[in-house]
């Protein structure tokens, strides 16, 4: 077929060709083949390369640009517009964000800042060694030792003295029982800000005057008889233990009988117990309880003494007894767990008074004894202790010194020759528990100033010169550790100067319960030398000769003197 075509022909037909090809690029369409195209006899329009060469067809492509909307891509020339507008917004919401953040950051540069300070005080302030607040000693900077240190002791114990001598720590433990005491307390559902009024709707008020309604009852005969040394059926010795020797026992007489006499053939009882079977239990924390009786309001410690201890202290006392050259008398304390305290309450096998009697009939060999109970008995009536402390007021000291006044055979000024005075004051219960039943109730504190003239220097544990102090210093009262101003300090050892010319010089070993009892013998001997054998580091035995000693008095609780303070008795000599 080729044969029969000549060029111009086939120009003509290339022509043709091109045309459709146009007409298929301006409407986007394929061309379709119809009859006007021949089969196969196109190909040789593809051979033809001259054609190709020019390229006629790819010249016209700028076409393409009115062709789909990607021909409209100038518009994006816009897109910095919204650019700015984004980095805009976002700058905008970067600066809230700042703002945002400067409270925050306020807040954390004012609280570390606190805390710095704090921390940087907390260091540098001087740390306290005793809290009047809770009466004790606080912890000691702990010795270094590498055996504690590998054993992770030494590290408790430095943590225990930072965390126990925090500077200001009465103050800040103060301000948190007053705050704590804005919420009240609830008893059985009823809320109670201050001082207790009501336990129940239906119940009396409970007052806090300082009158003490206790009867005092005997109770059934117990079987302590039996576990008394010495002990007669008749009960002969067993209530007011009595010395063997000297013409001073005269001044003891046996304790008169409370109650009608038991038969003859039943063991009589052996002491007399308050009794009050409706006494509620408000708080109990370990021995610290706080109590409803007769209406009143009463906090204290329950006795627990270990009688199993009572063998080895009068061994002690005998061995004190055999290296001095001075007359020798134990005076067991009772405390108000024996005139106040209910008998219901009572948590140890044994009673205080019941302890006193047996360690009193084994110490009684050795030392005379100085039986308080119907000095205090006699006065029961009288603000002779505390409600809600654990210490006796300055007037049951009083008459207990009485009673060894007379043993001793020295002068006793009546009470009337003191100088009274009052003060108001908070019990160590609270101090103890922070028992906010206990917050806000006050209770006064008597304390009696002696009427003769005395010095009083004060010595370190080892009896090395500090100061010449006051006796009682009024400036150092505080209502929460009011019982330390009698003694300033418990580890002072005191060493009183009278105007009393006697040549009687006394040396008294005691815990803080006997302190009350100190300015109440300033009257009675020439000197007076006071050691808290809890704090004592020499050999008092060897002390008391050296000084001269005429008497010697050691005055103990029945918890101290049964527990692990009575066992210091056998270290001091």
């Amino acid at each position: 077929m080729a044969d029969y075509i000549n060029d111009n022909e086939l120009d003509e037909l290339n022509e043709i060709y091109r045309q459709k090809l146009e007409n298929q690029k301006h409407h986007g369409k394929k061309a379709k083949t119809s009859d006007n195209e021949p089969p196969k006899t196109e190909k040789p329009a593809k051979e033809e390369k001259p054609a190709k060469k020019e390229k006629p067809v790819k010249a016209d492509k700028p076409v393409k640009e009115d062709k789909s909307p990607k021909q409209e891509k100038p518009a994006k020339a816009e897109k910095p517009v919204k650019e700015e507008k984004a980095a805009k917004d976002s700058g905008e919401e970067e600066n809230k964000k700042k703002s945002g953040y400067l409270p925050h950051i306020i807040s954390i540069s004012v609280s570390a800042a606190v805390f710095f300070t704090f921390a940087v005080l907390m260091a540098v302030l001087p740390r306290p060694t005793e809290s009047e607040l809770e009466n004790r000693k606080l912890t000691e900077f702990p010795t270094f030792s590498w055996e504690a240190y590998w054993s992770g002791e030494f590290n408790e114990q430095i943590s225990e003295y930072y965390n126990d001598t925090v500077p200001y720590r009465d103050d800040f433990k103060r301000l948190g029982a007053a705050f704590r005491s804005l919420f009240g307390i609830n008893i059985e559902g009823n809320a109670i800000v201050g001082p207790v009024e009501q336990l129940k709707p239906e119940e009396s008020a409970v007052t806090t005057a300082s009158t003490k309604p206790i009867v005092i009852v005997t109770p059934a005969p117990k079987d302590d008889n039996s576990s008394v040394p010495n002990s007669k059926p008749d009960n002969s010795e067993t209530s007011a233990p009595k010395p063997e020797t000297t013409d001073k026992n005269e001044t003891t007489a046996p304790k008169p009988e409370t109650t009608t006499p038991a038969p003859a053939t039943t063991p009589a009882p052996m002491f007399s117990t308050p009794s009050d079977p409706d006494a509620e239990v408000l708080m109990n924390e370990a021995s610290n309880i706080v109590y409803n009786s007769g209406g009143v309001l009463h906090a204290g410690t329950l006795y627990n003494g270990h009688r199993e201890n009572a063998e080895y202290f009068a061994a002690s006392v005998a061995g004190l007894k055999d290296r001095i050259n001075a007359d020798l008398y134990f005076m067991p304390i009772l405390t108000q767990n024996t005139f106040i305290t209910p008998s219901q309450l009572n948590k140890g096998v044994y009673t205080e008074q019941a302890d006193a009697t047996y360690l009193s009939n084994l110490v009684k060999e050795s030392a005379e004894v100085v039986d308080i109970f119907d000095a205090l008995a006699a006065h029961i009536d009288e603000d002779i202790f505390f409600l809600r402390d654990t210490h006796w007021q300055q007037l049951g000291a009083y008459y207990a010194a009485q009673q060894f006044a007379k043993q001793a055979d020295v002068p006793y000024p009546a009470l009337s020759e003191y100088t009274e005075k009052q003060r108001d004051s908070i019990g160590s219960i609270y101090t103890f528990t922070q028992y906010e039943g206990l917050a806000g109730v006050y209770e006064d504190f008597t304390y009696y100033i002696p009427p003769n003239d005395f010095t009083v220097d004060y010595y370190d544990s080892s009896y090395n010169y500090l100061f010449t102090y006051p006796l009682m210093p009024e400036n150092d009262y505080s209502e929460n550790g009011f019982y330390s101003l009698y003694m300033v300090a418990d580890d002072y050892i005191k060493h009183i100067t009278t105007d009393v010319k006697n040549g009687r010089k006394l040396v008294v070993l005691k815990d803080d319960y006997l302190s009350a009892a100190i300015p109440c013998l300033t009257s009675s001997f020439e000197e007076i030398f006071v050691i808290d054998i809890r704090h004592c580091d020499f050999n008092a035995a060897d002390f008391i000769n050296e000084q001269g000693a005429t008497d010697v008095l050691l005055g103990l609780t029945m918890s101290n003197a049964l527990g692990e303070v009575g066992s210091y008795i056998d270290y001091l000599q």
